[in-house]
C-alpha cells in the first residue's frame, strides 16, 4: 500500500510569472495591460502570464503564457525581479517572477483568447502603469519598489 498525500495547492506559495512586453507606439515605450475577470483580482490591471508550470523555465512559462493569452510572439525575455504577494482575503500567497520581453514584430496586433480571464488588451506609456487605479497585487508590489524605469533594460 502506497501512501499519498495530497496538497491543497493554495495551501502552499505558488509561482506566478508575469511580463512587461514592450513596445513603441507612436515612439513612446509602452506596456501590454489587461483587466482581469472571473478570478482572485477581478477588475484589476494585470499584465500577461499565469503559473509556473512543472519543469518549465520561467522564459518558456513567459512565452507559452503570452501565446495563450495574446497570440503575441516575444523575444528577448529578460528577469528584472520578482515579489511576495500575500492575497490576504483570498488566502492565496504567490511569488510573482517578473520578465522583461518584447514584441517579435511590432505589426502583430494582441488578441483576446481568454475572454473569461481578461476583458480585453491595451498598450500604455510605461509611465503611465503607477496612474492605474486597481492594479492587481503583484504590479501594485513591483511598483511599490521600483520605478517603472526599471523595466526598460
Amino acid at each position: 500500500m502506497s501512501s499519498h498525500t495530497t496538497v491543497d495547492l493554495f495551501s502552499v506559495p505558488r509561482v506566478g510569472v508575469s511580463t512587461f512586453i514592450i513596445r513603441k507606439v507612436n515612439g513612446v515605450d509602452c506596456v501590454l495591460v489587461g483587466k482581469r475577470k472571473g478570478s482572485h483580482g477581478a477588475g484589476c490591471y494585470q499584465l500577461p502570464g499565469g503559473h509556473l508550470d512543472y519543469g518549465e523555465s520561467w522564459e518558456e512559462c513567459c512565452a507559452r503564457e503570452v501565446k495563450e493569452e495574446t497570440n503575441l510572439d516575444i523575444s528577448d525575455i529578460s528577469f528584472i525581479t520578482c515579489t511576495n504577494d500575500l492575497f490576504v482575503k483570498e488566502q492565496r500567497h504567490y511569488v510573482t517572477i517578473f520578465l522583461r520581453s518584447f514584441t517579435s514584430n511590432n505589426e502583430q496586433q494582441a488578441e483576446l483568447l481568454e475572454p473569461h480571464k481578461c476583458e480585453g488588451w491595451q498598450w500604455i506609456p510605461i509611465e503611465q502603469l503607477k496612474h492605474l487605479d486597481n492594479l492587481f497585487l503583484p504590479l501594485e508590489n513591483f511598483l511599490k519598489t521600483n520605478s517603472p524605469s526599471k523595466i526598460l533594460p
